[in-house]
């Protein structure tokens, strides 16, 4: 049986602000049902989704500014691009086989976000996981 990936994109915004956008290609089948149901919401960003899958990221490429700058998305101030596999966490009964690519750019924003964040001596993952997502499949 031939395997159909699906594709999601998602934009992490805060304050009508993009700080981050992200295109996961995936394979539903590989995944847990619940994870399925959960990456159904467009809202909620790809990682958080799988975050109780324990998987593992295998870092393709990382492309600094200027050559991350893409014009033809949203994220137009992109200073920052990864590209990236993930396979389940290793240990797992599934096979070691990637299950979704991803490709994530972050903007001049996400950089201004944390140094506010920072400065104000906000807690860093409180302020990540209050930023505002947007987004759809």
């Amino acid at each position: 049986m031939r395997e159909i990936p699906l594709l999601r994109h998602v934009r992490l915004m805060h304050r009508g602000t993009c700080l981050s956008e992200a295109w996961n290609c995936y394979f539903p089948t590989r995944l847990p049902p619940q994870i399925q149901r959960r990456l159904s919401d467009p809202t909620l960003p790809f990682g958080r989704a799988l975050g109780p899958t324990a998987f593992r990221r295998q870092r393709l490429t990382s492309l600094p500014f200027p050559e991350a700058r893409v014009p033809d998305t949203l994220a137009t101030d992109c200073v920052l691009q990864h590209q990236a596999l993930l396979f389940p966490r290793a240990g797992s009964e599934a096979k070691e086989r990637p299950f979704a690519c991803v490709l994530e750019r972050y903007t001049q924003a996400t950089l201004q976000y944390f140094r506010a964040a920072f400065q104000c001596g906000a807690d860093f993952r409180q302020s990540l996981f209050q930023a505002e997502s947007a987004g759809g499949t």
